[in-house]
């Protein structure tokens, strides 16, 4: 569907989860062909942090809470 300024018009939404697709995905992981893009991680402790982290403007990728002290 056109926009009156020529533009397409997008829609958004959830794609549904399928057991398929997670284990094509997860077999790209293993084998070196899919890094997803992390900017930072957290230790647990730091969540607020973390939230914070990711609300910035300057977040380039994925922000991701451990459970592990790092």
């Amino acid at each position: 569907m056109a926009r009156k300024t020529g533009g397409r018009k997008a829609i958004g939404g959830y794609a549904p989860e399928r057991a398929e697709d997670l284990a094509f995905l997860a077999g790209l992981a293993a084998n070196g062909e899919f890094t997803p893009p992390i900017d930072r991680r957290f230790p647990l402790e730091q969540a607020a942090a973390a939230h914070a982290h990711f609300e910035s403007r300057g977040r380039k990728g994925n922000v991701v809470i451990t459970l592990e002290p790092t």
